[in-house]
C-alpha cells in the first residue's frame, strides 16, 4: 500500500493537468489544477489555461458524480474560488466541501 499517493505543495500551480488516482475497483479521484486563493501570482494562468481544462473536465466526464473542493481554513474564499464553485454546482454537479 502506498503512503505517499499524492503530496500537496507549497508553492500555488503545481498541478497543470488531470492526474487520475485509482482508489478502488468503483471509485477514481481525479487531482485538478487548484485555484489561486491565497496568492495571485497564478491567477492569470488559472483563467488562461487551467480554468478551461477543469471546465471541459467537468462538462464532459460522464462519470464524474462530485466534486470535492479542499480548502485550507487559514485563507479566506476568494470571489473567484466563489464564482468557480458556484459555476460548478450550477452545472448539476454536487460540491462537497473539504476543510483542511
Amino acid at each position: 500500500l502506498k503512503k505517499k499517493l499524492a503530496k500537496a505543495s507549497s508553492v500555488a500551480g503545481k498541478t497543470r493537468s488531470v492526474d487520475l488516482m485509482l482508489v478502488n475497483e468503483r471509485l477514481v479521484l481525479a487531482d485538478l489544477p487548484g485555484l489561486p486563493s491565497r496568492d495571485h501570482q497564478v491567477e492569470r494562468l488559472w483563467r488562461s489555461t487551467w480554468e478551461p481544462l477543469v471546465a471541459s473536465y467537468v462538462r464532459e466526464c460522464e462519470p464524474l458524480r462530485a466534486m470535492l473542493y479542499a480548502h485550507d481554513i487559514r485563507w479566506k474564499v476568494t470571489p473567484l474560488v466563489r464564482s468557480f464553485l458556484q459555476d460548478v454546482q450550477a452545472s448539476g454537479l454536487p460540491v462537497v466541501l473539504v476543510l483542511t
